[in-house]
């Protein structure tokens, strides 16, 4: 009776040692998926988008205080920002590339997202602004995070990540 409960405890500790090796090699893979990264700049990466479709002349916010004011994010989760748009117009279009801070890609994100109902709902009048509204994308890559506010905005993101996915 005793080699029967010895045998059953000792299959048990090898599944339990062997759930707890496998764990952190998962998080690993995990971690070395969130830690690649892109090397070009967000700026560069905005260029991309604009010669990607047709936009008209963009304007963008270069001071922490201008982008805080009226886009709204806080610098406290961005490495690098690119914010394009234009000002005193009937179009709504608008390009948002970020490089968040190592573990702040969910509050970038948030952000993002927050954004585009900001434009969606409180933006978005006229029947072109509608449209661009509803085209808009919101998504991320590797280190990137992106806002495309634009009628061909699934055009621009395609040329985006093909270009991310080259420069990693």
């Amino acid at each position: 009776m005793k080699k029967p409960t010895l045998f059953i405890l000792l299959f048990a500790l090898i599944l339990i040692l062997n759930s707890c090796t496998k764990q952190p090699a998962q998080e690993q893979e995990r971690t070395q998926e969130e830690t690649v990264s892109v090397t070009l700049s967000t700026r560069e990466l905005a260029d991309e988008v604009l010669a990607s479709i047709s936009f008209p002349a963009m304007t963008e916010h270069t001071s922490q205080t201008d982008i805080e004011t009226f886009i709204g994010i806080s610098f406290d989760n961005i490495e690098e920002i690119t914010c394009l748009q234009q000002a005193l117009t009937v179009h709504l279009v608008e390009v948002i590339i970020i490089k968040p801070k190592d573990g702040k890609m969910d509050d970038v994100m948030d952000f993002l997202h927050g954004r585009q109902e900001k434009l969606k709902e409180d933006l978005a009048f006229y029947p072109a602004q509608l449209t661009a509204a509803e085209a808009m994308i919101v998504g991320n890559r590797h280190n990137v995070a992106y806002l495309i506010c634009h009628d061909d905005a699934p055009i621009a993101e395609q040329s985006l990540l093909k270009l991310i996915d080259e420069n990693i």
